[in-house]
């Protein structure tokens, strides 16, 4: 087995716990020689980890039901505001980096 052939696909899979014995294997052997992959490996285990937490904390609304063509001037869009998608994406890295600091979410209120 050739360490290169490991794809992120696969250390994704290999935190979920959906890769085949034999391939498990060669990821953790991948991982014990390159300390970084396992380092990036470590954080994915710990955001698979607290993701209920949060989840508890902040639930996810359930996506508005629209008809199909129900508002033509939208299509091709998400239906979102204009730059909502900046706002998710900087929402995101900012409870990552919190969970970095503080070791976990904050408790339920």
């Amino acid at each position: 087995m050739h360490c290169a052939e490991i794809s992120e696909h696969e250390l994704h899979a290999f935190v979920d716990r959906q890769l085949a014995n034999e391939r498990q294997r060669d990821v953790t052997a991948y991982l014990d020689a390159h300390p970084a992959a396992a380092k990036r490996v470590a954080v994915f285990a710990r955001q698979r980890t607290n993701w209920p937490r949060w989840r508890r904390v902040w639930p996810i609304p359930a996506p508005e039901r629209r008809p199909p063509n129900s508002n033509k001037r939208s299509a091709g869009r998400s239906g979102g505001r204009p730059g909502s998608g900046v706002i998710a994406v900087a929402g995101t890295i900012l409870l990552e980096v919190a969970v970095a600091h503080t070791g976990g979410p904050p408790s339920a209120l």
